[in-house]
């Protein structure tokens, strides 16, 4: 392939080419070539000399597809906020339904547990010939309470 008059050939970027298919590492086959500078009669430019700063000193925020990936992110990352809120409010409930039912089942213990003292020591009481006041006092003393 003949190269024109207005471009410049290059060795890496032949190498960089051939790696994406436009010939084999620039020995054989095609070439990849780059202007050196382009007409500026139809609005081209000469190309950048200065570095790439200036060619890449925009925010790359627009329609594209970097954008559109960092507004997928974005909204991935505000479904995860929003499903692990929920997830707390659930496992809150869930603790809060818990800690009721072993609040719950603790009072009834206790009811349980003074009930049968009760009874046990008036029954205790009535075979000892003991006071009824008597009874009490030991009941009071030995009962449970939160």
């Amino acid at each position: 392939m003949a190269i024109a008059n207005n471009t410049q050939q290059f060795g890496l970027l032949e190498r960089l080419g051939a790696m994406f298919g436009y010939g084999d590492s620039g020995t054989t086959g095609q070439y990849m070539t780059v202007p050196t500078a382009l007409n500026t009669s139809e609005g081209w430019a000469p190309p950048n000399t200065a570095g790439t700063a200036a060619a890449t000193s925009g925010s790359g925020l627009g329609l594209n597809v970097g954008t559109g990936q960092l507004a997928l992110q974005g909204l991935g990352s505000l479904a995860g906020i929003w499903s692990s809120m929920n997830q707390n409010k659930l496992a809150k409930d869930q603790f809060n339904f818990q800690k009721d039912f072993a609040n719950t089942n603790l009072n009834n213990s206790i009811k349980s547990y003074n009930t049968s003292l009760e009874d046990r020591l008036n029954s205790r009481g009535a075979v000892e010939g003991r006071s009824a006041e008597f009874t009490n006092d030991l009941v009071n003393q030995r009962r449970l309470s939160r």
